[in-house]
């Protein structure tokens, strides 16, 4: 028997809306989304060509499923407060079928 995750995608919402900031995802220039966003920065390793591992930054945005029509895609922007951000990957976090929320790794302000 299958678990039914779908009650976490509301958790998901009310936790990232509570402790989250607003951010109003845009396609093409035009606005879909106004949902809330959680960011937390990353270290990502790298090897170099020359065989040195290089350490970078990465901001990871955080946003609730349940408040989007459509996922969002790479090169889609994020204006969150005076900052705007282009998001670079998406990663579903996916128990089973059920989303309940996206990894945005962004670049930007």
């Amino acid at each position: 028997m299958a678990f039914n995750y779908a009650p976490f995608a509301g958790l998901a919402s009310s936790l990232i809306g509570s402790f989250g900031t607003e951010v109003t995802l845009s396609r093409n220039d035009e606005p879909i989304a106004v949902t809330s966003g959680v960011f937390s920065n990353r270290k990502v390793y790298q090897r170099s060509a020359n065989g040195h591992v290089e350490v970078l930054a990465v901001k990871v945005l955080v946003i609730p499923a349940v408040d989007l029509d459509s996922p969002p895609l790479p090169l889609d922007t994020l204006a969150v407060g005076t900052g705007t951000y282009q998001v670079q990957a998406v990663k579903e976090i996916k128990p089973a079928d059920t989303v309940i929320s996206y990894e945005l790794t962004v670049e930007g302000e």
